[in-house]
């Protein structure tokens, strides 16, 4: 079965990051991000897909796109 959920590009999470203001914890961006995209939102990058919005903000992190 394959899955309706958005797929939306990491740079949009990155944007919504770059607009908090005060800046968010890794909580609160989960909850931010849940809103505005829907928890069933999957992202992708150039080197992954199908990422959740936790998995894309721990992949963010790792490779020091966000701080």
């Amino acid at each position: 079965m394959q899955s309706t959920a958005p797929e939306i590009h990491a740079h949009e999470l990155i944007d919504l990051i770059r607009r908090s203001n005060p800046a968010l914890t890794p909580a609160e961006l989960i909850e931010a991000a849940e809103r505005q995209f829907g928890p069933a939102a999957r992202f992708h990058t150039c080197s992954a897909a199908g990422l959740t919005v936790p998995q894309v903000i721990e992949f963010l992190l790792m490779r020091q796109k966000v701080v």
